[in-house]
């Protein structure tokens, strides 16, 4: 059986000695038309609007050396058999492909304040459940190609075996959603599209919270279930207004307002639009079901 506190055990020891390793987000696009990525490296990427993370591991297959005579025989670097070979580098392709995508994991934003990392240094109950997470990851493809072995690792998002289920902790569903008197929006509103494309410094959160303009929180892990968390996860991250619009999220008639202005992780919405919208219940249920979507820079 696989040991699935290894990974964690080692990034710990990393984070609580050493400051953060070095990783390049320089490049942030999109292999699809609207999608938004972090891009770490050609194979290691984090999908925002998919919502996955992925890593991939390239090994070197061992030398088969089966003949006791042979000066290198059983040395490290060889191996009995092909099998015995192809087994050995796709266990170290694995772990390798472990530690990059919990180094991305680390690197993300859980909100406007911390990433992954530095909540772990600071809350023993998140990194209790952080050791558990290599044990969600799933194996992508695996590839031996001219002598080498690639594994692609990925979790997703939402799922019960996805990020969501690790990161939910108590202070979710500990506030309600603003009441406020019945409106004059007519028609149904399926979802809501928040465009904060002109803010170009703002960069993903895995917990957004969202507020009027006067400070006052109307949606965040503090009004949300953590079923529906774990289901969906908070929002969807596009960079075009027709990957917006096709989102599930957003439904058949979508809200479509634009941010008054974000401050890190957090978004501020007009007092008016934010009346408008919870005034009215099914706008109301869109912020329960996690129905918000939002459009970044390009």
């Amino acid at each position: 059986m696989r040991n699935y506190f290894f990974i964690p055990a080692i990034l710990l020891f990393f984070i609580l000695i050493y400051p953060a390793l070095p990783v390049d987000q320089s490049i942030e696009g999109k292999i699809k038309k609207g999608y938004y990525l972090s891009i770490f490296s050609n194979d290691n990427y984090i999908d925002w609007s998919s919502g996955y993370i992925a890593a991939s591991a390239k090994v070197k297959i061992p030398r088969i050396i089966f003949n006791s005579d042979h000066p290198d025989y059983k040395k490290p670097g060889t191996a009995l058999s092909i099998s015995d070979a192809r087994a050995v580098s796709r266990e170290k392709a694995r772990e390798l492909a472990e530690l990059k995508l919990m180094e991305m994991i680390l690197s993300m934003n859980m909100d406007s304040e911390d990433t992954v990392r530095h909540k772990m240094q600071k809350d023993s109950s998140f990194r209790d459940r952080m050791g558990f997470l290599s044990s969600k990851f799933k194996i992508k493809s695996v590839k031996s190609n001219q002598g080498f072995v690639t594994i692609e690792l990925a979790i997703p998002f939402t799922g019960s075996r996805g990020f969501y289920s690790v990161i939910i902790g108590n202070y979710y569903n500990t506030e309600s959603i603003p009441a406020f008197p019945k409106s004059d929006i007519r028609h149904e509103i399926s979802g809501i599209i928040i465009d904060l494309s002109e803010f170009e410094n703002y960069k993903p959160v895995l917990e957004p919270r969202i507020f009027t303009d006067q400070g006052r929180l109307i949606y965040g892990p503090e009004t949300l279930r953590p079923e529906i968390a774990v289901q969906r996860g908070m929002v969807s991250y596009h960079t075009d207004h027709d990957r917006a619009v096709a989102d599930n999220r957003s439904g058949l008639k979508p809200y479509y307002l634009y941010a008054s202005y974000v401050k890190n992780g957090n978004i501020y919405l007009d007092s008016e639009e934010v009346k408008r919208i919870l005034s009215s219940s099914s706008g109301v249920r869109s912020f329960q079901m996690a129905k918000i979507v939002l459009i970044l820079h390009r």
